[in-house]
């Protein structure tokens, strides 16, 4: 800690960001397990406790593939796979999940994951 002109100046070295990251992503993992448990129970029975956590974590691996960092945007993408299935954003059978999920003309995430809740809601 250093002081500049009578403020405190707080030096964050790039490990302790490091493990900062790591904290809160466990913190959102463990929310998300609790979140999916409460809304989509049936399907976590299937999986079981590890198989639950085991798709959380796969769903955030596969959100940041799409671009999604947010967490608002990540837990939306994981609802979505709790609701169509593991890999439903290369399912052969699911062609508008890709298809949302590649289109440029959606430009931000934000928007893409509301265009991809949205039509994931109109087919449920």
């Amino acid at each position: 800690m250093a002081e500049q002109r009578g403020r405190i100046v707080l030096t964050i070295r790039r490990e302790q960001m490091e493990s900062l990251g790591e904290q809160m992503e466990r913190r959102f993992v463990e929310r998300t397990v609790a979140h999916v448990r409460r809304y989509f129970a049936a399907r976590c029975r299937e999986l079981g406790d590890k198989g639950t956590r085991e798709m959380v974590l796969y769903g955030v691996t596969r959100a940041k593939a799409h671009g999604f960092t947010a967490e608002a945007d990540v837990s939306k993408y994981i609802d979505v796979m709790f609701a169509y299935g593991r890999d439903f954003d290369v399912a052969p059978e699911l062609p508008w999940a890709s298809r949302i999920l590649e289109d440029p003309s959606l430009g931000n995430p934000e928007t893409r994951i509301n265009a991809l809740c949205d039509e994931a809601s109109l087919r449920q």
